[in-house]
């Protein structure tokens, strides 16, 4: 599902903004915008006292998931600083790649990255995609998504790693549902299964 703003009923009362929970709704000349960060929850539907936004119901398209190929690993990083959660999901990165026969991607956005592209072949990557521009120096939920988002698009991994930090856990979701596709969270362990080469993830439950 997606939504979409009625601008002919936007008041511009700002009370979308407020409750939207992904920060995916700004205002321009007085009129609610939804950006990339949107998951279609719906939230903004039911809050908005002017009836000036909608649901959508978007059509499915068939997607040939043998079109996709690579196993990719955003690169977290402050001030071109690897952190260290990376260099961890670079080692389990080519575990996978070799066990499915394909290659490691690191995909890194921010601003004067060169310094840091070596070091990331130097873990181990087959490819660095890089997004690099002033806008993306800092971490934003909208620009990281939809960079990432694109991309995904364009050169269709088949897997993508993420980091269980503060930004994995803000940035998985927004990805996963603008690309459609399943997400795990706080795995402990990863694995190939054999026979359909599809990606076997652990993570921890309790029950009571």
């Amino acid at each position: 599902m997606a939504v979409k703003i009625i601008k002919e009923k936007c008041k511009g009362c700002n009370i979308c903004v407020k409750h939207c929970p992904f920060d995916a709704i700004s205002m321009e000349n007085k009129l609610a915008v939804i950006g990339s960060a949107c998951t279609g929850c719906g939230v903004c539907v039911v809050k908005c006292p002017f009836n000036a936004i909608e649901a959508i119901e978007l059509e499915k398209e068939e997607i040939d998931l043998n079109d996709y190929k690579g196993v990719w690993v955003f690169v977290e990083q402050r001030e071109n600083e690897i952190m260290p959660v990376v260099i961890e999901l670079m080692g389990e990165g080519k575990k996978l790649a070799t066990e499915i026969g394909t290659e490691l991607c690191a995909v890194v956005c921010g601003e004067n990255l060169n310094p840091i592209i070596d070091e990331l072949f130097a873990y181990g990557a087959d490819k660095v995609y890089v997004a690099d521009h002033p806008e993306l120096k800092s971490y934003r939920t909208d620009a990281y998504t939809k960079v990432i988002y694109d991309a995904i698009e364009k050169y269709k991994p088949e897997i993508v790693l993420l980091g269980a930090t503060h930004i994995g856990r803000d940035l998985g979701p927004c990805i996963a549902v603008k690309a459609n596709t399943g997400l795990t969270a706080d795995c402990t362990s990863f694995d190939i299964d054999p026979i359909d080469k599809k990606l076997k993830q652990t993570r921890p439950a309790f029950g009571g």
